[in-house]
């Protein structure tokens, strides 16, 4: 991992922090796991999509479902740019995002639903953050 940090160090920016995150979509787990992000994370609770109470624990497809859900009710919206750890993507539509990517070699255009649970999988883990492009 220091070497991929040595190497690409746009990737992993020193001066990034919560104040830089529009939303967390975290696992929905539980409401207890969830809350944690407030609680010890900080975060403001207006700030994390919270699908648990109408969904329960949907295991690796929750936090795609809270994805879908924060694009529906346009918290996300087109052209928003979703972060990884050592992945950035761009909103297209609502199932769709703009991904350059090393699975396929190439930016694609691919479902939203199949990035996230193959990010998390590899284990670079759930979206860090979420940015509005200003123009």
């Amino acid at each position: 991992m220091s070497k991929l940090i040595n190497d690409y160090p746009f990737l992993f920016p020193s001066n990034f922090n919560k104040e830089d995150v529009s939303w967390v979509i975290p696992h929905q787990a539980s409401l207890k796991a969830i809350n944690a992000y407030h609680e010890y994370g900080k975060f403001e609770k207006d700030r994390i999509i919270n699908i648990v109470s109408k969904t329960g624990n949907c295991v690796a497809a929750s936090m795609p479902m809270a994805l879908v859900t924060a694009i529906k009710d346009g918290r996300v919206k087109r052209g928003d740019l979703l972060f990884w750890k050592g992945h950035v993507a761009m909103v297209h539509d609502v199932g769709h995002i703009l991904h350059a990517n090393a699975h396929a070699m190439a930016v694609t255009l691919e479902p939203i639903n199949d990035a996230i649970e193959r990010i998390e999988n590899s284990g670079d883990g759930p979206i860090i953050a979420h940015k509005r492009l200003k123009g």
